[in-house]
């Protein structure tokens, strides 16, 4: 009896480890990814292939992986973007912290492409949308400064949300999306034909690594001069309510019935003045004065051109630099400066003497990430006399190095630079 109970026992068990044994073969299954992504549609080269900037989401870039999944027990096979994604929580619910990016096939091997605009998208745009992110996203970023995310291959089951992998496998990654802000302050010194730029650095802003120079023919500006409306004596104000005649009282004075200044007009100098004391004729009857409130005013002040600047009589020609705005595609730098305690610099050796320019500052971040124009300064290109040449030009007869010389016999100011050049003579020979 004893020995048929044991060999129930035995039976049962056997039974069990019949029915368990395929779910223990199934196991887990893989998924593997390519090394390196591959980037398309990046308009900046040799940049690092981990770190995404404004540019790149502007111009819709994307990345490309191969995956393979192999093994897995059925299920879905997904990518999103963002933190800790291999938790179904990450990837659900009212607070996610993930965004899916990618819907694609199990147990295969395929491309994987994924839109910069989708996977650093904020989680309020449409989180379970692999197809979400638009141009709009560029500007969504808060962060000033690079931040992090990961993409996460993931295969679940479609029941119970539970990982059908070994392990998840994920590509980290950083974004910045927001451009520095310009320096100011800016001026700008003559060279030979170039310009050296004075700036003070932008407050607040701790990761840039170079200043961008821009420059542009600077355009001819009108010289405006203040408007004559506005005072106690009204010269050229608005149609003037009836006055005291200045010149006799009852006989029509210079400015007869009818003010000399109202016939219609345009305002082409002044804020619309006060009523004064006319200067002329008899109390004159309203009429349209010709330098009163009008058209868009073009003086008292103020430059008519849409540039701000920190030189209001500095403009570039055909507003190629504004202040405020992205540098424009496609025009060339002309010089740069590395940041880490940069107050001024050097444009290239390009420009032409005696030429006015506008010169305008742009910062760059470690993203890559050119920000915005700064004001505009405006400066002229000239020869520069070096020190010989003033030697020369002031009657010295030197020649053949910087401390040869030849008595001078002209002029004070070449006894002078004489002198100078004795000390140096007498420098070199004590250091031999």
């Amino acid at each position: 009896m004893r020995f048929l109970r044991l060999l129930v026992a035995a039976l049962c068990l056997a039974t069990l480890g019949l029915l368990t044994a395929p779910a223990q073969a199934l196991g887990l299954g893989t998924v593997t990814i390519s090394a390196a992504p591959i980037w398309l549609d990046r308009s900046q080269a040799d940049r690092k292939l981990d770190v995404i900037n404004r540019r790149d989401c502007l111009d819709d870039a994307k990345i490309t992986f191969t995956a393979t999944i192999a093994n897995a027990p059925g299920g879905a096979f997904e990518v999103w973007s963002g933190a800790g994604c291999d938790a179904y929580t990450a990837r659900s619910g009212t607070s996610p912290t993930c965004v899916k990016v990618f819907t694609g096939i199990t147990n295969a091997t395929q491309t994987v492409t994924v839109r910069v605009q989708s996977i650093i998208r904020p989680t309020s745009e449409d989180f379970s949308n692999p197809a979400a992110g638009t141009a709009a996203t560029c500007d969504a970023i808060n962060s000033t400064s690079q931040a992090s995310r990961a993409l996460f291959f993931i295969d679940y089951n479609v029941g119970d949300n539970s990982s059908l992998i070994t392990s998840t496998p994920k590509w980290a990654f950083k974004y910045d999306t927001i451009g520095p802000a310009p320096p100011t302050g800016i001026t700008a010194d003559s060279g030979e034909r170039s310009l050296n730029p004075r700036f003070t650095a932008p407050t607040g802003e701790t990761n840039i690594i170079k200043y961008h120079f821009y420059c542009a023919p600077a355009a001819e500006t009108a010289q405006n001069t203040a408007g004559t409306s506005g005072g106690g004596t009204d010269t050229g104000g608005s149609a003037g309510t009836a006055g005291t005649d200045a010149i006799t009282s009852g006989t029509t004075g210079m400015g007869g019935a009818a003010d000399m200044t109202s016939t219609a007009g345009t305002d082409t100098g002044g804020t619309a003045g006060t009523a004064g004391t006319d200067t002329g004729g008899t109390a004159g009857t309203a009429g349209t004065d010709t330098a009163s409130a009008g058209a868009a005013e073009t003086s008292a002040g103020g430059d008519s051109g849409t540039a701000v600047s920190d030189d209001s009589t500095c403009r570039a020609e055909g507003d190629q630099l504004v202040p405020g705005e992205d540098p424009p595609q496609g025009l060339v730098e002309c010089g740069s400066v590395t940041a880490t305690g940069a107050t001024k610099g050097h444009t290239n050796d390009s420009l032409e003497n005696n030429v006015r320019y506008a010169v305008a500052i742009a910062a760059e971040d470690d993203a890559n990430n050119i920000g915005k124009l700064s004001k505009l300064a405006c400066g002229v290109p000239a020869e520069v006399t070096g020190f010989f040449e003033a030697y020369t030009a002031a009657g010295g007869q030197a020649g053949g190095g910087f401390c040869s010389f030849a008595p001078a016999r002209r002029g004070s100011a070449a006894m002078a630079l004489l002198m100078l050049l004795g000390t140096c003579a007498l420098v070199a020979r004590r250091r031999r």
